[in-house]
Formats: C-alpha cells, sequence, structure tokens
C-alpha cells in the first residue's frame, strides 16, 4: 500500500507479524485490536480451534503460529473476516502469567472469559463457531459434544506431555 503512493520501503524483511491479538467481543469489527502478549502462550496457554483441537506449538516462531492460525480459516463472527483461535489457558498459566496483569485484559477491557469446566469451555467454543463464517453450512459446525470430546483429548495429550519432563514430543505439533 505504502510504495503504491510512492513511499520508499526501508528493512521490509524485518518486519514481524504478532500472531495473538484480542478481538473485542463487544465490537469484533473494530480494526484496532489489543496486543495478546506471548507470554500467555509462554505461560502454557495453548491455541484451540472451533473443533476443540490444538494445532500449532504456540512457542514457534510468530510467523510459525500467524500461519498455522491463518491456516484453520476460523472466522470470528462480525470481525470482517478476521481469523481467529482460542487461547485456553488452565490456573497454573494462570498464576504464571499473573492474575493482574490478565484481570487487566478479562476485568477491565472484557476480552477474556472464565469457564468454570470443559462443559463450559465446549459451550463458548461452539456457540462462537456456530455463528462465524467458518461454517458456511450451518449443519457442518461441530457439535458442542463432539468439541467437548475432542477438547478433552487435545488438552489431555497436552497435561501429559507438559507433565512428563522435557524430552517428550507432543502427539499433535510433535514438539
Amino acid at each position: 500500500m505504502a510504495s503504491a503512493i510512492g513511499a520508499q520501503l526501508v528493512d521490509m524483511d524485518k518486519l514481524q507479524l504478532h500472531p495473538t491479538g484480542f478481538i473485542d467481543p463487544k465490537d469484533p469489527g473494530n480494526a484496532t485490536k489489543f496486543l495478546g502478549p506471548e507470554a500467555l502462550r509462554g505461560s502454557g496457554g495453548v491455541l484451540i480451534n472451533t473443533c476443540g483441537n490444538r494445532f500449532v506449538n504456540e512457542l514457534d516462531l510468530r510467523s510459525v503460529v500467524s500461519e498455522a492460525i491463518i491456516d484453520q480459516q476460523d472466522v470470528y463472527p462480525g470481525a470482517n473476516g478476521a481469523k481467529f483461535a482460542f487461547c485456553v489457558l488452565n490456573e497454573a498459566a494462570v498464576k504464571l502469567f499473573g492474575p493482574a496483569a490478565l484481570g487487566f485484559y478479562k476485568d477491565n477491557q472484557g476480552l477474556v472469559s472464565k469457564v468454570a469446566d470443559l462443559d463450559e469451555l465446549a459451550n463458548h467454543i461452539h456457540a462462537t463457531a456456530i455463528t462465524s463464517a467458518t461454517y458456511s453450512n450451518k449443519s457442518d459446525t461441530p457439535s458442542q459434544a463432539t468439541i467437548k470430546e475432542q477438547l478433552t483429548e487435545t488438552l489431555s495429550a497436552y497435561e501429559k506431555v507438559a507433565s512428563s519432563g522435557k524430552g517428550a514430543l507432543c502427539p499433535t505439533t510433535k514438539k
């Protein structure tokens, strides 16, 4: 866009895309996003798609994580085609990230939801998926029960690897 109006471009190979920005559920079409700090993923946040699957090593390069989110083709409802994933944190990840820091995003900005259990998480994901543009044929949208099954499998596999110590490979991401 800048070069089209004659601007000189410098060091464009150094430009980085940040993979995690919050979509405001109260104003999803707003082009301005809050940065979702890498510490969310670094603290143990797991990226989940609308089917309930983990699909990327969250600690990989920004470009790899960004591309993986886009490749999921999950489109947030009302966000002008913005691709998205859910970043799921358990209590240990919240503690590591910092409850006060997370409170800023949750309580002050309304960008984070807390759920009590897998049923509630599956319901939240299903409610978003059913209203998104991801599934042009709404009958293709995974059911809440299917999402819960996938979440259980995904998070159990992640927990098994995370609790086994260094050297274990995640069966999903192979990292």
